[in-house]
């Protein structure tokens, strides 16, 4: 494969894509050469020539400006081959080098870091890899962990201030003392020191809306359990013809259901 780009006679043949091709297209093809080539994965030889000759490349034909010229003169200015390592090679980088290095446009391609984990073959031998790139960008890291930082600093500083309910539908150490809402009858259970802080009507009316309402989604959760149940029981006597279990399933109560039909009846 290094061979075959050190024969291309233009930055499209080394990227291996059309002269019309799409920015989309060169950024595939430059992710897919770049980690092919990069010399922490390749070994063969002629991989780092071809690793900047790719590099390069992309820088080119990347930026609409250098690209049109390089439409334009590029296969004047770039006539010619020099002669390295015993091979007839296309210089890659004369009148068009690029303005960073091979090295550096990877880094800023890939965020600052290697791809991990990275599984390959050298020889008959099947060596794992843990690679840390050397020009890995600390400031990228804290990027990447600050908005997750700042979430757990809401989420804590949230639960610092939050108050504590002011009922509970169930009863509990702190919520000890039992009261009923005037509508729906529903019982529910606050502090010892309620009435301290709610004197109005006005205001303990707003809390038992939020109790009833709270206590009819309740209802309608349990009696979607119920019918789903029900229904499996069923479907399971149908199947294995059990009809024990089917007289169960077709005798079998749903109390949450039944209470929230009486309440809309109502």
């Amino acid at each position: 494969l290094s061979n075959r780009i050190r024969k291309c006679k233009d930055y499209y043949e080394i990227l291996n894509v059309s002269k019309s091709c799409t920015e989309l297209e060169l950024k595939k093809q430059y992710r897919k050469l770049a980690l092919q080539f990069h010399p922490d994965k390749c070994s063969v030889p002629g991989a780092t020539e071809a690793f900047k000759a790719i590099g390069n490349a992309y820088a080119v034909l990347s930026d609409p400006k250098k690209r049109e010229r390089y439409d334009m003169y590029g296969n004047e200015s770039e006539v010619g081959t020099t002669r390295r390592n015993g091979f007839n090679e296309y210089d890659y980088t004369r009148g068009f080098e690029a303005e960073m290095s091979a090295e550096e446009i990877f880094n800023m391609f890939f965020g600052g870091t290697f791809p991990r984990d990275q599984i390959f073959r050298r020889g008959s031998a099947f060596h794992f890899r843990y690679d840390r790139d050397e020009h890995e960008n600390p400031l990228n890291t804290f990027f990447q962990v600050f908005p997750i930082l700042i979430v757990l600093i809401v989420t804590i500083i949230g639960q610092l201030f939050s108050a504590d309910p002011v009922y509970s539908l169930t009863k509990s150490s702190k919520y000890n003392t039992e009261r009923w809402t005037s509508g729906l009858q529903v019982k529910y259970f606050v502090r010892s020191d309620f009435e301290q802080h709610y004197k109005t009507e006005s205001s303990i009316m707003q809390i038992e809306a939020h109790v009833e309402q709270e206590y009819i989604n309740i209802l309608k959760s349990n009696c979607i359990r119920e019918q789903n149940q029900k229904e499996n029981m069923l479907w399971r006597a149908r199947i294995t013809g059990d009809k024990d279990l089917y007289t169960r399933a077709e005798t079998m109560g749903l109390p949450s259901c039944e209470r929230f039909h009486q309440i809309f009846a109502n």
